[in-house]
């Protein structure tokens, strides 16, 4: 009953919130136990999986909702994500364009698309996906520091520097942000 998919629901996002992705895995089962064509359920384990680097099971549940739902640009973007983390970046970058096509302003899906084009050391593809992540949201840290990161693999220091000082000033406790500041500041050989 509904009642009851609300309770899992809540059950799995207080686990997850925790940090503990195997407690919050069983209450998605059971809600897919009981709504077999839950497309949020499906969508709900596979990022359970993915954060705790289940990347196999992550890319089955996403496939299950985009099965359900063949324009679920949400799961089509998570997927770029698990296939980015088994480092099958051409299917991560099909399923993140694939996203896009269906959310033409999802910031997330053109910062996993940076991702993968980050990956495949395509760092010119990288910088304007992470550009147009952050032409959809200017406040995007995560898409700054990536951007920093594709300077740096360009040797682009200064770009990478002015990059990652904009995800900090964002986000001031984003310590991914200050260690690709750390590696622009070494590549240019800049040590204080």
């Amino acid at each position: 009953n509904r009642e009851e998919e609300r309770d899992l629901d809540v059950l799995a996002v207080a686990y997850r919130g925790k940090g503990e992705y195997d407690e919050a895995i069983e209450p998605c089962n059971k809600a897919i136990q009981s709504a077999p064509s839950d497309k949020v359920a499906y969508y709900n384990l596979g990022n359970d999986y993915n954060d705790k680097g289940d990347y196999d099971r992550a890319i089955e549940a996403y496939n299950r909702a985009i099965e359900i739902d063949p324009n679920y640009a949400d799961a089509y973007a998570n997927l770029g994500s698990a296939y980015t983390g088994k480092r099958e970046y051409d299917n991560a970058i099909e399923a993140c364009n694939r996203a896009i096509e269906i959310a033409p302003n999802y910031a997330n899906a053109y910062n996993t698309l940076g991702i993968a084009y980050n990956g495949k050391r395509e760092y010119n593809n990288a910088i304007e996906a992470y550009k147009k992540s952050i032409q959809h949201y200017p406040n995007h840290a995560v898409a700054y520091a990536n951007l920093g990161t594709a300077y740096t693999g360009k040797r682009e220091y200064d770009e990478a520097i002015d990059a990652c000082n904009r995800a900090i000033s964002i986000a001031p406790n984003y310590t991914n942000a200050y260690a690709n500041l750390g590696a622009a500041y070494t590549g240019k050989r800049e040590y204080d």
